[in-house]
């Protein structure tokens, strides 16, 4: 499957051009990998079905003027921002 994340706003993703991981709540690691798409917007292609409005959380670090470089994005039911979250289904 493949799923479209958001971020709230106020964090700015840098780009990147390898996938990162999936992961659940910070933890253990899922199978499938993340892509950028633009810097609030992330492609999640996994072979785990997800409900749209899923949370999701951002693991990685600020490089100022709220610029984040992204390691990892977590699969959770407790989203620090409430509106980070899968927001679109698309078939493969």
């Amino acid at each position: 499957m493949i799923y479209l994340a958001k971020i709230e706003k106020k964090h700015f993703i840098q780009p990147f051009e390898d996938t990162i991981p999936l992961k659940l709540n910070h933890k253990e690691i899922l199978p499938g990998e993340v892509s950028y798409i633009d810097q609030h917007t992330l492609k999640i292609t996994t072979p785990l079905e997800y409900e749209l409005g899923q949370g999701v959380s951002i693991g990685g670090f600020d490089i100022g003027k709220n610029k984040y470089n992204l390691n990892e994005l977590s699969i959770t039911d407790y989203p620090v921002f409430e509106e980070a979250m899968i927001y679109k289904k698309e078939d493969e």
